[in-house]
């Protein structure tokens, strides 16, 4: 049983998940694909996604 679900493991879902997760609430994340995956949605983040995914979870390798 969990509290919060979150469909698609791209930028946002993430996000959204973990940030659940943080608030104390019992999270399930699903995506329709195996991670790690070569790369997300369309492959672009603009550059203040990418300074928000990296001070959420640490830089991106590259």
């Amino acid at each position: 049983m969990y509290d919060v679900l979150v469909i698609g493991a791209g930028p946002a879902g993430c996000m959204a998940a973990k940030k659940s997760a943080d608030a104390g609430y019992d999270v399930l994340l699903v995506d329709k694909m195996d991670l790690p995956r070569e790369k997300s949605c369309s492959g672009i983040l603009i550059q203040k996604s990418v300074q928000m995914v990296e001070a959420e979870f640490g830089k991106i390798p590259e």
